[in-house]
């Protein structure tokens, strides 16, 4: 520790090694609270937080059964919709046409049928 300590500089050579862990040592550490187990009890562990989300997860994310009925299908929201399709068919484009329109797309108007923003384009 203490040879690290004296290898800290404030210089280019040694990429700012003195500025960046006093930046690190300045940071306010936040610890990660307990989770309670299915059991009630305190997972306090890597292993036993690791675990306890894990059957979390495992019992909240149910993969969808295939037989639904139509009118399960038709609860289902759709950005879209099923029936707005374009009449006219598809023009062809090349990427650099896309990358054109996308760069002219401003990042505060709000997104459009397929709720992407121009700022994640």
């Amino acid at each position: 520790m203490q040879t690290y300590l004296e290898s800290l500089t404030p210089t280019e050579a040694t990429d700012y090694s003195l500025w960046k862990a006093t930046k690190r040592l300045k940071r306010p550490q936040t610890p990660i609270p307990p989770l309670r187990t299915s059991g009630g009890e305190w997972a306090k562990s890597d292993i036993q937080k690791v675990n306890t989300l894990a059957d979390h997860f495992e019992n909240i994310l149910q993969p969808h059964t295939h037989d639904q009925t139509s009118n399960d299908k038709q609860d289902t929201p759709h950005p879209i919709g099923i029936n707005k399709l374009p009449a006219i068919p598809i023009k062809k484009f090349t990427v650099p046409e896309v990358k054109v329109v996308i760069n002219k797309l401003r990042s505060t108007k709000a997104p459009g049928h397929d709720l992407i923003t121009g700022e994640i384009l």
